[in-house]
């Protein structure tokens, strides 16, 4: 989950590789409990898969999708409103 962001900083921000890497990790550790859960959801979907015969994957991606942008937006756009 610590890299997870990088490949959107590259695409939506163009940062460089690094850049994205560091601001990745720096990010996440900074909102290291909300990360906490995302991870969670994420090992439960993962782990609950192969039970469900990838139902829960099915059903739960785009969900999850969603949560991870809006993760993304609140952690790398958050100074944007305080101008």
């Amino acid at each position: 989950l610590l890299l997870g962001f990088a490949p959107a900083r590259v695409l939506l921000a163009n940062d460089t590789i690094v850049n994205a890497i560091q601001s990745s990790i720096v990010a996440v550790t900074r909102a290291w409990r909300p990360m906490l859960v995302l991870a969670i959801l994420h090992s439960v979907v993962l782990l609950l898969a192969p039970l469900t015969l990838v139902v829960s994957a099915i059903i739960t991606a785009p969900w999850l999708a969603c949560v991870n942008y809006q993760a993304y937006a609140d952690l790398f756009n958050s100074h944007k409103g305080t101008e």
